[in-house]
């Protein structure tokens, strides 16, 4: 998971010449990932537009692997190192039903 501590490390693991980060979890499960100002503007249009007692999902449409971001983050940092993954810690909150 993408998280801020794992951002912080990646950054400082750079800083310092590490060789390698760790991360929680394998990194497989899947998600969607919304941008904020996507996820503003799908309610602006449900408050004009929808009215219906269905519940409506906003989302992308598209899941990445929850190591896609952690991978995405080293390199914008420009961690060069091994990112390895404890498998003994979660992979994340479960996804929502």
């Amino acid at each position: 998971m993408c998280s801020p501590a794992l951002i912080r490390n990646a950054h400082e693991a750079r800083l310092a010449g590490a060789r390698r980060i760790e991360s929680w979890g394998t990194g497989t499960p899947r998600r969607e990932f919304l941008h904020v100002d996507d996820l503003a503007g799908g309610c602006v249009f449900l408050l004009k537009h929808y009215s219906g007692e269905e519940h409506v999902n906003l989302g992308s449409g598209q899941d990445i692997a929850i190591s896609d971001p952690a991978d995405l983050v080293c390199e914008v940092v420009g961690f060069r190192g091994q990112v390895t993954r404890d498998t003994s810690k979660p992979d994340g909150p479960p996804p929502a039903s």
